[in-house]
């Protein structure tokens, strides 16, 4: 009988989880680093064939949450019969190991619930579209504790709660969606107790982006996409400080025309990225005593916001935009190549791309070099149709990926 509460629906079975080293883990949206790129290595560099094939795969009713994997376990949300759930794999074999109903599905979330899993190791954190932060047992499922953003912080989103928390300092942060700005716009909460430790208010909106941590200028921080209410909406960048949570600066370019719900992407040697749907903007962030600037340094409509962001790999950067997956250098957006791809995304692993179609359920692997596209395997995985929407992960030697339909773990041979 189904139950309208936050239940464990199966429990883990005797069998052992096959495990995977801690730096083999992609333990939340993004992975390891949040930008898309695993540490991994000896996975396809030096091979002279690559080969990918099928090891598993499960079907469920809806869902653009990406796939977390650690300590040998795949976790992501699915929606089945307009309800979302957590659900957890074993990520060698793809036997079910526990299932958890989060509350409906928001009326407005179409495709089922976005927001990505983070893993610490003991614990699952998960945001269902109907706004409840929930702490789970990773190794169970059992409810730990649950905290709602509704309630506490009045969340109104239109399209119910998408971003994705993640685990820093200590805290799980996440971006309440409020509306109303007397509200915080983002909250780090105790992983213990569930309680919040600190809570931001700033004028800006930021309903559906995650927040990624930084370091710039020297001084440790947490980025925010933020969106200036327009028409149109006009998307920058909010800093915190990760301790307390106060606005160390915020910035709106002004060559901004429109916004996205993709999260920031880090450069290095203090250069940031604004993403919207129109363009990619790189910037060159500086302090000066207690002020803060952000200087662009190019913008270019060959890299937009799309379903995740580009990968930065040796000094290009590897991403859609529109129907092309572009090269650009990220000094100067110089475009060193284009591949009519006709939408996807794109994680790093090992000196390669691995690349989702958005949907004809293609997974090609592709050499990041600046030379030429050099497409090295492809294999046809998802049911062609069925939208991708989340991007690639990877994992213990295996790339997880899914559509509002099915999720598929993939094996690597030579």
């Amino acid at each position: 009988m189904k139950t309208r509460s936050a239940l464990v629906l199966a429990t883990m079975v005797a069998a052992p989880l096959a495990q995977s080293a801690p730096g083999d883990d992609w333990p939340g949206r993004l992975g390891p680093t949040a930008d898309g790129r695993s540490g991994a290595t000896g996975v396809f560099a030096g091979r002279p064939a690559i080969t990918l094939k099928k090891e598993w795969g499960q079907r469920f009713d809806a869902g653009r949450a990406g796939v977390s994997i650690a300590n040998g376990r795949a976790v992501t949300l699915v929606g089945q019969e307009d309800r979302d759930f957590a659900i957890a794999w074993d990520a060698a074999t793809g036997r079910e190991l526990w299932k958890v109903e989060l509350g409906p599905t928001h009326p407005d979330q179409f495709g089922g619930p976005v927001s990505t899993p983070a893993l610490d190791g003991t614990r699952v954190f998960v945001l269902g579209s109907s706004c409840v932060v929930r702490a789970l047992e990773a190794a169970t499922g059992r409810e730990l504790w649950a905290l709602d953003l509704k309630a506490r912080f009045q969340a109104q989103p239109r399209q119910g709660c998408q971003s994705s928390p993640i685990v820093h300092q200590g805290r799980v942060v996440v971006q309440t969606a409020a509306v109303a700005p007397e509200q915080p716009r983002v909250v780090a909460i105790d992983p213990a107790t569930g309680e919040p430790s600190w809570q931001t208010k700033f004028a800006e909106r930021a309903p559906y982006s995650s927040p990624l941590a930084a370091t710039l200028a020297g001084v440790p921080q947490l980025l925010v996409h933020h969106a200036i209410a327009g028409p149109p909406p006009l998307g920058g960048l909010t800093a915190l400080d990760p301790g307390t949570g106060a606005v160390l600066w915020s910035q709106t370019p002004a060559a901004t025309k429109a916004f996205s719900f993709e999260s920031p992407l880090v450069l290095g040697n203090d250069r940031v990225a604004v993403l919207t749907w129109n363009d990619f903007a790189a910037q060159q962030v500086k302090k000066d005593g207690a002020s803060w600037r952000m200087d662009e340094l190019w913008r270019s409509a060959d890299l937009t916001a799309s379903i995740a962001p580009p990968v930065l790999h040796e000094g290009h950067l590897y991403g859609f935009g529109g129907d092309d997956l572009a090269c650009v250098e990220a000094a100067t957006g110089k475009v060193a190549w284009k591949k009519r791809l006709y939408g996807g995304s794109v994680i790093l692993v090992d000196g390669h791309l691995v690349v989702l179609s958005q949907a004809s359920g293609e997974v090609r692997v592709v050499e990041a070099t600046p030379a030429a596209y050099r497409e090295k395997a492809m294999l046809p995985v998802l049911a062609r149709g069925a939208r991708s929407d989340a991007p690639p992960s990877f994992a213990d030697g295996r790339i997880f990926v899914r559509s509002d339909e099915e999720v598929v773990a993939l094996s690597i041979g030579r």
